[in-house]
């Protein structure tokens, strides 16, 4: 065999060799790249998960404080009518007798006590209606930010399939180009 033709079989082998590097390199890449995407997406997943498992949550409670709150306003509305009445039959009574002038006195303080108790858990309900609202737009806001978190990974999603596809493209182009030349 002559130097020349041994010297381009050796170039030959050479140029195999080095796209079978190439190749087995891209290959490798693209299996690490499509590991970390698959990784990812995983991850935005759980996240998204733990995100709209605590916006439910969340709601649930807000729900469950609001229906409190009403009940707790409808009993201190109970509860004031009750001080009023009782305040007024204790008038009645002391004027009527004087012998129980002290137990309706008695009676009077306890009364007043009693309407003042329900002023604060009629204010301390509104306070938790307020934080009620708060709690339900902290939740839709969290859902805002759960639709965001969809809408990047779909996105991502889109750029991985893009970067695959020009990969591709441009490993054809690279076998044409070697196929000439050989």
């Amino acid at each position: 065999m002559s130097p020349r033709l041994r010297d381009l079989v050796l170039e030959r082998k050479k140029m195999e060799s080095v796209q079978r590097l190439e190749r087995e390199t891209r290959i490798e890449r693209q299996k690490h790249l499509e590991s970390l995407i698959q990784e990812f997406e995983h991850g935005v997943s759980n996240v998204i998960t733990s995100v709209a498992d605590a916006a439910r949550q969340l709601e649930n409670t807000a729900q469950v404080l609001s229906s409190n709150a009403d009940k707790t306003n409808h009993q201190s509305t109970i509860v004031a009518s009750a001080a009023g009445q009782a305040s007024s039959n204790a008038q009645t009574a002391a004027a009527e007798t004087e012998t129980l002038t002290d137990s309706v006195n008695e009676i009077s303080r306890h009364a007043l006590e009693s309407s003042k108790i329900a002023e604060q858990a009629v204010t301390e309900a509104d306070h938790a209606n307020v934080t009620i609202v708060g709690l339900v737009d902290t939740a839709q806001k969290i859902g805002q930010v759960v639709q965001l978190i969809n809408n990047i990974a779909s996105q991502t999603n889109l750029l991985a399939l893009k970067r695959h596809d020009r990969s591709g493209a441009s490993r054809r182009r690279r076998e044409r180009f070697c196929r000439r030349r050989a």
